[in-house]
């Protein structure tokens, strides 16, 4: 089926956007030495430790630093560190600091400030999200940070784990930021972050703008920029996050010039690339969308059943359909880019509707109506769903489209209360991070596997890459084979960007960044 014909069949609108009506009145063109972006959400929060969401806002990201960061590739490379030892089979991580880097208030990083930041971060009661996944809550804890010297950072663990640095670099956690104990006020209460990015935080105009200023001391790293690592320069005066929820708006806003940098995905992105002032970088991300099968329903308890629900999906099509050609299907959880994706991981995503309509048998389904829970609140997981209930009611499986509140379809996620959900999860990292997210105990967790969650454990507590591939493809295996979910596509993030912007790329990691892009004179 190609994409147009699967979209009719299904009944999903497509939008179609009329130049006409689009009007911004409220933007102001930008000035030469500014970058504005379009923003689609405030800032959440700007104190890491008493906010969880703090420091995670696109702008904020390029302020702060961390001792290491994400490539483009999801391999973990120093940042603020020159580099980094693992000892004691990975018990200890010994961190050496870069020689010459600078606080935006003129102080020299050393070892004190990393440990003041750390302290900081995980103080009693401080809701920095990743503070459970480095406390000892979910296993691993970091029981000491050490600084033997102002140049040396030791941090000693509970036990070997292989994802120590991929927790440390995420940008949820705004890559557990390196702060200047100034960041704070004489009372101790929040008053900036002081950091070592290329940029230094400007004017904040709450529930309008936010601004990020260059800053004049960097040093950048002198190894190849990827992601959040290597040379990082910054080659305008400041950039202007600009909050604009409203697509058309967005839209409007491009076409005229008024806004120069803005993500989308799906129809927007495809109308913009007929505009002719304005280029269009696409990547796939790490955020993965699939459908989530309970298998401790009566219904979908028999794996074959399972089968035969993947068997008669064609993956392609549904990508192709929901990203408008731009992504494409995937029955593994990893994302094309990781270095663990083999070409294994390439493999059991096309349909079959005959071994669909023999495995279904086989399993004992005669028909029976199933559910499938989504939801509007985003696009793709319910176009998604649309196209599934079209493609599996081909093979014989009766379909109950069940369209509820994001809210309640999340609440009923959490608790493993559904049939089915056509369901998308955000971005994750590490290196089996794509796996963590559906294996485990926990009632959201929809792999409860013991056999498979001792495999993710072994690779997890592994930093040996062989084992980690080995985890990786055992995964895969068992999970084409179990079926717990279907897997589907990866989204390809879309930037847009004027034409008078240069250097600007779209990044796996998501949002693009601001450094190492210039405007054209």
């Amino acid at each position: 089926m190609s994409r147009v014909s699967i979209g009719a069949a299904s009944g999903i609108a497509m939008q179609t956007a009329v130049a006409g009506i689009w009007a911004v009145s409220a933007v102001a063109a930008p000035p030469t030495d500014t970058i504005v972006v379009a923003a689609t959400e405030d800032v959440r929060g700007i104190d890491p430790q008493r906010e969880r969401d703090a420091l995670s806002h696109d702008a904020h990201r390029q302020v702060v630093e961390g001792l290491v960061g994400f490539r483009d590739d999801l391999e973990v490379a120093p940042v603020l560190a020159e580099r980094f030892e693992i000892r004691d089979d990975g018990r200890t991580y010994v961190f050496t600091l870069r020689q010459g880097v600078k606080f935006h208030n003129g102080a020299p990083l050393t070892s004190a400030e990393v440990k003041w930041s750390w302290d900081y971060l995980m103080a009693e009661g401080s809701v920095w999200r990743c503070r459970s996944a480095l406390s000892g809550q979910v296993g691993l804890k970091v029981e000491a940070v050490e600084t033997p010297d102002a140049q040396t950072v030791v941090f000693r663990l509970n036990q070997p784990n292989g994802s120590f640095l991929s927790t440390l670099a995420r940008t949820d956690c705004a890559m557990t930021p390196v702060l200047h104990p100034s960041s704070l006020n004489a009372d101790g209460s929040w008053k900036a972050p002081v950091g070592t990015g290329p940029f230094t935080l400007g004017e904040r105009k709450v529930g309008q703008s936010i601004e990020i200023v260059r800053f004049p001391g960097y040093v950048a790293q002198t190894t190849p920029h990827s992601g959040m690592t290597g040379r990082r320069e910054v080659l305008v005066e400041r950039v202007r996050y600009l909050l604009i929820p409203d697509p058309a708006t967005r839209k409007a806003a491009l076409v005229s010039g008024d806004v120069d940098v803005a993500t989308m995905t799906g129809d927007a992105a495809a109308d913009m690339r007929k505009q002719p002032n304005v280029n269009v970088f696409s990547a796939e991300t790490a955020s993965w969308y699939g459908l989530l099968l309970n298998d401790s329903d009566p219904m979908l308890k028999d794996k074959r059943v399972r089968q035969g629900i993947a068997a008669a999906l064609d993956r392609d099509a549904i990508a192709a359909a929901v990203s408008y050609d731009q992504a494409k299907g995937t029955a593994s959880t990893l994302p094309s880019f990781s270095r663990y994706h083999t070409a294994l991981h390439g493999t059991e995503k096309k349909a079959d509707p005959a071994k669909a309509r023999a495995l279904l048998k086989a399993g004992g389904y005669a028909g029976q109506p199933l559910t499938m829970t989504t939801s509007k609140r985003f696009p793709l997981m319910y176009d998604q769903a649309v196209l599934a209930q079209g493609m599996l009611e081909e093979v014989g499986v009766k379909i109950n489209l069940e369209v509820v509140e994001w809210a309640l379809q999340l609440a009923n996620y959490n608790k493993g209360a559904y049939q089915m959900q056509s369901f998308g999860y955000s971005p994750r990292f590490e290196p089996l991070g794509h796996w963590e997210r559906i294996i485990g105990p926990e009632p959201r967790k929809v792999w409860k596997n013991p056999e498979v969650i001792a495999i993710l454990k072994k690779g997890e507590v592994s930093s040996d890459p062989v084992v980690v591939q080995a985890a990786a493809d055992d995964l895969f295996r068992r999970f084409v084979d179990e079926v717990p979910a279907v897997g589907i596509f990866h989204v390809v993030l879309e930037v847009v960007a004027n034409k008078r912007i240069e250097g600007l790329k779209s990044s796996p990691l998501g949002s693009p960044y601001l450094w190492n892009v210039s405007i054209k004179k």
